[in-house]
């Protein structure tokens, strides 16, 4: 078994040496690691260093070398490579954060905040979620991005939760449509009605949405009512929205709200 492993390193570092411009070269490479990782350390360690020098954010290859650095006992290096992952927004970052507080290594609350601030550039809400449900959320910045992470992977409740009483308007936003979503439509209309004179951007569409669902529910007369609001709140969307209006007040008809709430009528084809 050694001598076929031998062998097969052998061919590895050849493709590696011979096709750096092929598109087999990074794989060849990758799979030298990986065969290499059951062998010996510093020779593993060594393969580690020479591709990370090409491929600097690999994530997958930089949470390996930390094993590599745990077996050889290099603390402080392992240490610091903990915390470029956990500061790199990268699917290990969470784990690194983990080892970190393993080994008692100092972070301050700052520094948490700037890696879930660059976990949530990077999309990777469920490592937010599960960083700042970790620290608890101190300050207004903390819980807008907690309740970020929670809207995007559809933990509405959540949302709710953590959003309650925020002054943030795209916070106000997204609390208003989980509270739709997890079908607290009672807490929905009385939280619009707390928003009804704060004319900004984010709220319009929460508005319309309250006209909605009024509208769906029959309530043809309190939909165009709020509609009529919105005309006096918002004149640079008068006509868009008479139009709309119009049509709810014609047919009980109106434009749908994209990704809000499903329309389940069906029109008739002729």
């Amino acid at each position: 078994k050694s001598g076929f492993v031998d062998e097969s390193k052998d061919s590895l570092r050849k493709i590696i040496s011979n096709y750096k411009i092929s598109p087999v070269y990074r794989k060849a490479y990758r799979k030298l690691l990986e065969i290499g990782k059951g062998g010996d350390v510093t020779t593993a360690l060594s393969d580690y260093d020479y591709y990370l020098k090409e491929f600097p954010h690999d994530s997958a290859a930089l949470w390996d070398k930390t094993d590599l650095l745990v077996k050889m006992g290099k603390r402080d290096e392992v240490s610091a490579l903990w915390r470029e992952l956990f500061f790199s927004g990268s699917p290990y970052a969470f784990k690194a954060y983990e080892e970190l507080r393993k080994k008692n290594y100092r972070l301050s609350y700052d520094d948490v905040m700037r890696a879930a601030q660059r976990l949530t550039e990077k999309e990777q809400f469920g490592q937010v979620a599960r960083l700042l449900e970790v620290v608890s959320p101190q300050d207004e910045d903390s819980k807008y991005l907690l309740g970020k992470a929670y809207f995007r992977l559809r933990r509405y409740r959540d949302v709710i939760k953590t959003l309650a009483g925020t002054s943030s308007g795209d916070g106000k936003y997204m609390f208003g449509l989980s509270l739709v979503r997890a079908n607290e439509k009672d807490a929905f209309y009385r939280f619009i009605g707390g928003l009804q004179r704060e004319r900004q951007k984010e709220f319009f569409s929460l508005h319309i949405l309250t006209a909605e669902l009024k509208r769906r529910e029959g309530n043809v007369t309190e939909a165009g009512a709020i509609y009529q609001t919105m005309l006096d709140l918002y004149p640079e969307k008068t006509e868009e929205k008479r139009e709309e209006q119009n049509r709810t007040e014609q047919t009980g008809l109106s434009r749908k709200s994209p990704g809000l709430v499903p329309d389940r009528r069906r029109t008739k084809k002729k």
